[in-house]
């Protein structure tokens, strides 16, 4: 792989990312970021669209069959993440399974019943490379940037927890914090190699989703 190649000023970059966690956003739009917006703009339209969480009525069956379909990606693919220590510092904080278990149970379901949903047994392909998996990461984190958008659709609706769902808005008011963490690390480990991997791992992850989710939402 072309990131094998450049192992060495990776792993470089990597050790970086730590120092620049604090480190302000320069006013200008890193281009790793511009080029990441613009390579998965299609796929991220698609996945939106197969998802219609904005589409009303938004069903708790529709909701439900989400998370679940969540929950099954990031149960195999956090631990895979865990493995990369270069990203450590990053993913502090990140993880999701326990949101999504408070959530799934909050919607009825039962600790048993979790823990015997289908499982995307191939999210372990977006491993590999720990550039990869930040493109992973930029996937996964930007949907928390529509949270509030999500919130307000959920609004109103009869069937949502009296003290709401988590998924989507993980964060509260920490969410902006937490992006801008995201977009120093990528700035940070950007280079042409690393960009490549990156970019690439944000494309799978995308396609993956989309696969996994849309397949269970057509049953």
């Amino acid at each position: 792989m072309v990131y094998a190649e450049n192992s060495g000023r990776a792993s470089g970059r990597l050790a970086g990312l730590q120092k620049s966690m604090s480190e302000p956003l320069s006013a200008r739009e890193p281009a790793l970021h511009a080029m990441l917006r613009s390579e998965t703009a299609a796929a991220h339209s698609r996945l939106e669209s197969v998802l219609a969480l904005l589409d009303p009525p938004l069903t708790r069956e529709r909701f439900l069959t989400v998370l679940q379909g969540f929950w099954g990606f990031h149960r195999v693919w956090e631990p895979l993440l865990a493995e990369r220590r270069e990203l450590a510092a990053l993913l502090t904080g990140r993880s999701k399974l326990a949101i999504l278990e408070h959530d799934l149970e909050a919607l009825g379901m039962t600790r048993a019943g979790i823990e015997a949903l289908p499982l995307c047994l191939e999210a372990s392909r977006l491993g590999g490379s720990a550039m990869r998996m930040l493109g992973g990461v930029y996937v996964l984190e930007g949907s928390t940037l529509g949270g509030q958008v999500i919130g307000k659709a959920l609004q109103g609706a009869a069937w949502v927890p009296e003290n709401g769902l988590q998924y989507f808005n993980p964060y509260g008011a920490r969410t902006g914090a937490m992006w801008r963490t995201l977009r120093a690390a990528l700035d940070t480990a950007s280079a042409p190699a690393a960009d490549e991997e990156i970019i690439s791992g944000a494309q799978d992850s995308f396609a993956l989703l989309q696969d996994w989710l849309g397949g269970r939402l057509s049953k």
